[in-house]
């Protein structure tokens, strides 16, 4: 038998992630491949892939189909990743249970004393007969050692559409570098190109933070493909020279996307005699990025209705200055638990923390 599940049963799904800055041009995103847009960021985490699977642990049956079809929820079923070799060790958690205020007012209170992220409960719409997933991740990757500052100048970056920002940065150069040569690893350096990979290792063991400076845009999927190539193949000359130079913009953001409209659709499930429609889905996210390191809080929810320094040749210039992606990666992972694409003005610190 089919209920009206959007009356009867709501089902409420939310991955959270924080970052700071106010109106900026960047959305989560849930599909690797979508499309960049010039001028606007994008930020993708696979804690919402992990909250959706709570939601529908609740069920514990596969999805049999949708109606009308709906690609955005096909995908996510069809998307795999091992998230224990994924996600940062000990900083992230899905929650699971029904829509009441009982269950959202445990499960925010666990989030705030485990994770320190305080999370505003007029977001979730609550019904008795709906079920509800949160997910969780804060996490800090502070530098071993603290870059440099630009106390006195600015980067000229320059954005995919062209306009040009002024901004802050951090990083090394000259004489300075040899005191990064264990902290900052090269993969990919290409001058003509204006292209690099690299990483820098961070307190936190296994996990790095990854930037790559493309020659052009490049989907997140295609851009995973590239780094994991590079990070395998590495560069002839790992380590900063002290010739080379590091500069990379300081950036603060929050955001918050709301995923609703592209999960519509009633849900069968696999001998299970009711639909379930999704009632809301969000991801909130929360980024800093300065000389000290990167801080990154992510909230995902979703809900339905019953639904050394060696010498080189030739200096070389490690400059973000126009459009590229940061990622969060644990070692051996297939994918990163956090990546952003860098392409608008308002998510840069407007002065040196």
């Amino acid at each position: 038998m089919v209920f009206n599940l959007f009356m009867r049963y709501p089902f409420l799904f939310l991955p959270l992630i924080t970052l700071t800055v106010c109106q900026a041009q960047i959305k989560a995103i849930i599909e690797l491949d979508t499309p960049l847009t010039p001028g606007e960021s994008q930020i993708w985490s696979p804690l919402f892939k992990a909250t959706w699977d709570k939601l529908h642990e609740q069920v514990n049956q596969p999805i049999l189909r949708v109606e009308p079809p709906n690609a955005t929820i096909d995908y996510l079923e069809k998307f795999t990743l091992d998230l224990p070799s994924v996600m940062p060790t000990k900083r992230y958690e899905t929650f699971g249970g029904p829509a009441t205020a009982e269950f959202l007012d445990k499960t925010l209170a666990t989030i705030k004393g485990k994770y320190d992220i305080i999370i505003n409960k007029g977001l979730f719409t609550l019904n008795n007969k709906g079920r509800l997933a949160i997910g969780a991740m804060h996490v800090k990757l502070d530098f071993p050692k603290v870059f440099y500052t630009s106390k006195k100048g600015t980067l000229d970056f320059t954005l995919s559409n062209g306009k040009i920002h002024k901004t802050p940065y951090f990083g090394t150069l000259g004489k300075h570098n040899e005191h990064f040569s264990s902290q900052v690893q090269i993969y990919a350096y290409d001058k003509k190109a204006d292209t690099c990979v690299l990483e820098i290792s961070t307190t936190r063991e296994g996990e790095k933070l990854v930037f790559f400076k493309p020659q052009q845009a490049l989907t997140l999927k295609k851009a995973i493909t590239e780094v994991t190539k590079a990070r395998e193949e590495k560069e002839t000359f790992p380590s900063l020279g002290n010739k080379d130079k590091l500069k990379i913009p300081y950036i603060s953001f929050d955001n918050y996307t709301d995923f609703s409209d592209l999960l519509q659709g009633e849900i069968f499930y696999e001998n299970h005699s009711d639909s379930f429609s999704m009632r809301a889905a969000f991801q909130q996210t929360s980024f800093q990025l300065t000389e000290k390191g990167a801080r990154i809080k992510v909230v995902a929810s979703v809900s339905d209705i019953f639904g050394g320094s060696i010498s080189q040749p030739k200096p070389r210039d490690f400059i973000f200055d126009r459009s590229f992606y940061v990622f969060a990666w644990k070692d051996g992972a297939k994918y990163p638990y956090f990546a952003l694409w860098v392409d608008d003005a308002a998510i840069f610190n407007k002065e040196t923390p």
